[in-house]
């Protein structure tokens, strides 16, 4: 990630969720450098741990946790040795979504204002650095709202083969046996193995099934063995262990409860001179917390609690949560009022566990409950929008995420038509094209209803209608507690991003008492083949009505992938056509894809139903062979192509490679100096093309005669941008004047 070859970009954010290995990655990149292994042309690199931080000075951060207190620097010579050295200095920042609430607010135009952690994350201080933020998912989203300039990388956990070498790595050669016996078991059960995927559920696994030989695929029941599993190992001398977990959960749960909603991360408790059960720093074992005890003046005992993971922390604020509901209602309503709209996206783990703990008890009805009725902006704008209109909710207005992936919203009659999800009349040129025809009444209401509704300080951002729909299908798998399918909304769009999401609503699904009639459309979005495991099934469970829509990334073995996804859905037959649409996004890696003609063969079968991105970056390996074969898949299959960084003869040898292409949608050339070379990519305007996007490519005036003889007067094109090259007034007239001979033409984009 600090390799300026593979990421140009300085500003980095590192998605992952909870127990994807995160901080383990940033701390091996911290290593890594200070071991002058790799990295060396950085002279300088700071890891802060955001969750400890206190001010919103990062210098004052790096001056705390960075530096001894006896060795610290003056603050004004760090700044200028900082700022003298900008381009080779790395800002690591572990856990933006644990950043206590306020801080990533506070910017102040004080001298400690200028160097604001929302100045250094924003890119207003500190620009020729680079900087490395990791995250949970739900933060990634407020990074990149209010700067563009992020490079996304996302950590998805072990490979299947990663998570079989940490299995025997764990069991040592006196028990192999066991080591085996969890790989097998993992092999017969798709939920576990992909839990297996993420490390540290993969570290819990080897510790709960090396004391039980066996597993639960519920997160909750494979948190409470591992506690058990412990506490156990740490009492096994102590016939009272179990209350003293129990009483040790709900004491940590409290303060871990009253921590997540205020937003803090030390946990001060009082254990007097009792030891805890959790607590296995001292003997080298994994554990779940750390202590760390002082005396006060007043000479009270006091412990700082450290949970080892976050998810830890959460589950034992979920458990203290769950058994407030049977020692204390009151307390518990008041508890769970304090989840709110701006809040219940942070609690994602918190709710899931809670629902698991108490599952069978009517705390979990009420806690299901009581998240459906968190009403967003979104929510309430659509709300005040369809009664302005004098419609009802039930005639499927989409919501503001409902037309992002194509197609229309599902109160239109018909969701494709026959030309699919990029024809004509079938697509959404809103989302495609990037443009605005909300009205000023539609703007007003938004603006009115964003001030009001904004109201608390929160750095959390509110939870969409899907998201909320996915997370209560969550808690219900949690819970086991299938007569509450019936309980939660029933959607009539709905998302599903990776497997735990689809293995939830397979779960909902199979226990309606109802069929899901009204699921209208339902986008899936996968990045592992793991991941399409439970698509048949769920395909099977739908009404006759539902289309399909399903997202591939993917970098390389395309063909394995279709292959495999036709075996999963009857792709090629004749009653899905118009209810399955797959869109592939596929990034060109650095090497070859050795598999890339069998492409062509295997979208053959299923070709009026899939688009293709196809995004070919500086480092991707585009060699004849490979152009070859996508020249076949181009002209079997709608496409949509972006070059980066490439060079005019890569851009001259694609155009060439697609002359004839009639299923050519959008091209967009970004970074590439085409200046007097216009002319040479006229093959890739073809007919069929509606959006192009000519982006920095160096040119100007002298290149405008060129560029409208490839837009001859009648193309359908729909959209053009020439954002970021060098027109004069002139130019732009002369341009526009010729634009107006393309009658479909609706967007021009200069800036």
């Amino acid at each position: 990630m600090l390799d300026a070859k593979k990421i140009k970009e300085l500003l980095i954010i590192l998605s992952g969720g909870a127990g994807h290995g995160k901080s383990t990655i940033l701390k091996k990149i911290v290593d890594t450098w200070a071991k002058r292994d790799l990295f060396s042309n950085f002279r300088l690199l700071f890891f802060l741990d955001l969750k400890h931080m206190e001010k919103p000075c990062v210098i004052d951060e790096i001056l705390s946790q960075c530096f001894p207190r006896d060795k610290r620097p003056g603050r004004d010579d760090l700044i200028r040795l900082i700022t003298d050295n900008q381009e080779e200095s790395v800002f690591v920042l572990d856990g933006l979504d644990e950043l206590r609430p306020g801080l990533l607010k506070s910017k102040g135009n004080t001298e400690n204002g200028t160097f604001c952690l929302y100045n250094v994350l924003h890119d207003k201080v500190l620009q020729d650095s680079r900087v490395l933020v990791a995250t949970r998912p739900h933060m990634v989203e407020r990074l990149r709202k209010d700067n563009q300039n992020y490079a996304l990388v996302h950590t998805s956990g072990f490979t299947p083969e990663n998570t079989d070498q940490y299995i025997r790595k764990h069991f040592t050669d006196d028990r192999k046996t066991e080591g085996d016996g969890l790989i097998e078991c993992l092999q017969g059960k798709e939920l576990l193995k992909n839990m297996a995927r993420i490390p540290l559920l993969c570290q819990i696994m080897c510790i709960v099934f090396g004391d039980d030989g066996k597993l639960s695929d519920r997160l909750t029941t494979l948190y409470e063995r591992f506690t058990r599993v412990l506490a156990m190992r740490r009492c096994q001398e102590n016939e009272n262990w179990e209350n003293e977990l129990d009483s040790e959960l709900k004491n940590l749960g409290k303060v871990a409860f009253e921590a997540l909603i205020e937003g803090q991360n030390q946990l001060v408790l009082e254990f007097g001179d009792r030891e805890s059960v959790l607590d296995t720093s001292a003997s080298g074992e994994s554990g779940f917390i750390q202590l760390e005890s002082y005396t006060t003046s007043s000479f009270a005992r006091k412990t700082i609690v450290t949970f080892l993971h976050k998810t830890f922390q959460e589950f034992s604020a979920a458990y203290f949560f769950a058994h407030l509901y049977d020692e204390n209602k009151e307390e518990f309503h008041e508890r769970l009022n304090q989840i709110n709209p701006d809040n219940v996206r942070a609690m994602e783990y918190l709710l899931r566990f809670a629902c698991g703990i108490s599952s069978g008890s009517q705390a979990t009805s009420l806690i299901l409950e009581h998240v459906q009725k968190q009403r967003n902006k979104e929510e309430l704008f659509h709300k005040v929008k369809l009664q302005l209109r004098g419609r009802s909710y039930e005639e499927g207005v989409g919501s503001e995420e409902g037309s992002r992936d194509g197609g229309q919203s599902s109160g239109e009659e018909g969701l494709i038509d026959e030309k699919g999800p990029s024809g004509e009349e079938g697509s959404s040129e809103k989302e495609r094209l990037n443009v605005e025809e909300g009205s000023s009444e539609e703007e007003g209401l938004r603006d009115e209803e964003g001030s009001s509704v904004e109201g608390g300080s929160s750095d959390e951002l509110e939870l969409t209608i899907d998201q909320k729909q996915n997370l209560t299908r969550l808690m219900l798998f949690e819970s086991g507690w299938t007569e509450l399918a019936d309980k939660l909304d029933r959607p009539t769009e709905a998302k599903c991003d990776g497997q735990e999401d689809l293995l939830a609503m397979r779960y909902y699904l199979q226990h309606l008492s109802q069929p899901l009639v009204e699921l209208s459309r339902l986008t899936v979005y996968c990045t592992s083949h793991e991941e399409l495991a439970p698509l048949s099934e769920i395909y099977s469970l739908q009404h006759g009505k539902t289309t399909l829509f399903i997202y591939l990334n993917v970098t390389c073995r395309l063909h394995e992938w279709l292959k495999l996804l036709g075996e999963k859905l009857p792709i090629d037959n004749i009653r899905s056509i118009r209810k399955i649409w797959v869109y592939v996004i596929y990034s060109v890696s650095e090497k070859a894809d050795e598999d890339m003609e069998t492409t062509a063969e295997v979208v053959e079968r299923f070709h009026d139903q899939i688009e293709l991105e196809l995004d070919i970056v500086d480092l991707s390996h585009v060699d004849e062979r490979v152009l070859g074969s996508l020249s076949r898949v181009c002209k079997q299959i709608r496409t949509k192509v972006t070059l980066w960084q490439r060079t005019y003869d890569d851009v001259i040898r694609l155009a060439n490679a697609l002359a004839g292409c009639d299923k050519l949608l959008e091209v967009y050339v970004r970074r590439t100096n085409l200046h007097g070379h216009l002319a040479s990519i006229a093959p890739l305007v073809s007919l069929s093309l509606y959006s192009l996007e000519l982006d920095s490519c160096g040119l100007n005036d002298d290149d405008v005669p060129d560029l409208i003889s490839i837009l001859s007067a009648g193309h359908g094109l729909r959209a053009v941008s020439v954002h970021g090259n060098a027109f004069s007034v002139v130019g732009v007239e002369t341009l526009t004047a010729h634009h107006r001979n393309l009658p479909k033409l609706r967007t021009f984009l200069l800036e």
